[in-house]
């Protein structure tokens, strides 16, 4: 499994792995409760909207998918990218799509959810995305191993957050805007202030690098899946002696094998 995603109401998360599929999943039961297909190649990237109605899919197919979660039904593809589309994040409206492609891409494209159409194009070394959810701001972690955190009106990048040692390849802020954890090529994960940019711990239980993180939207529990080809559920709050680097202790809850 490459990439997970809760859904708003928290009770469901998707998840996509190598064999094309994005699979719904019962967070209680830990059971999969629907598999979507339609994508020729495996899965990068998957991000319910914030209504909860749409799920979108990346692959290295080099499309886009938006899926209605109810039915199952593939209601539009974007094609557009050169290369994998590596991540995806949905504009707090349900109106924008942001996409991310690969290293034969680097591109950043927004697309229009109601004609399909690519509106804008950036160009840059991102890997992934995560927007925050007021629409203002944009965090991007690439393959020099940091996390940008940009303005997206003015362009600015106000925070640049250090400290994985390979590639970063998730990211999920919290449902209050305080916490940003990521996730990394080295087999961690990291939190931070998002704030401040204050590191505040680290999170070592995966035993391959981790491709992809969700936070719960209702709660601070944080999804993570990896190619050690587990998905792994943390308590994900910050108590105020981790805000300070007390205390580093990982609390790791419940683990779905492949």
């Amino acid at each position: 499994m490459f990439t997970v995603a809760f859904s708003p109401n928290g009770n469901v998360f998707a998840s996509g792995d190598a064999r094309c599929e994005v699979s719904l999943w019962d967070v209680q039961e830990g059971k999969r409760i629907s598999c979507l297909r339609g994508h020729t190649d495996w899965i990068r990237a998957v991000v319910f909207s914030p209504d909860g109605k749409m799920l979108a899919s990346s692959s290295v197919d080099q499309s886009i998918k938006l899926w209605d979660v109810q039915t199952g039904k593939c209601l539009r593809t974007f094609w557009g990218h050169t290369g994998r589309v590596n991540s995806l994040a949905f504009s707090p409206h349900n109106d924008i799509l942001v996409s991310v492609g690969g290293q034969n891409d680097q591109t950043i494209k927004f697309w229009s959810i109601s004609t399909g159409q690519c509106f804008r194009t950036l160009f840059g070394h991102v890997y992934i995305l995560s927007i925050s959810l007021d629409g203002k701001t944009l965090a991007a972690g690439g393959d020099d191993h940091t996390i940008k955190i940009w303005d997206i009106h003015t362009g600015e990048c106000t925070k640049v957050l250090d400290g994985h040692s390979n590639i970063v390849t998730g990211l999920s802020l919290s449902s209050d805007g305080l916490t940003l954890a990521s996730s990394g090529q080295d087999k961690t994960i990291r939190l931070w202030n998002f704030q401040t940019g204050q590191y505040i711990k680290t999170l070592e239980e995966h035993t391959d690098w981790v491709r992809s993180l969700a936070f719960s939207p209702v709660s601070r529990t944080l999804a993570s899946c990896s190619y050690d080809r587990t998905i792994k559920l943390w308590d994900g709050s910050v108590s105020p002696s981790e805000e300070k680097n007390e205390n580093k202790g990982n609390r790791f809850l419940k683990r779905f094998p492949r």
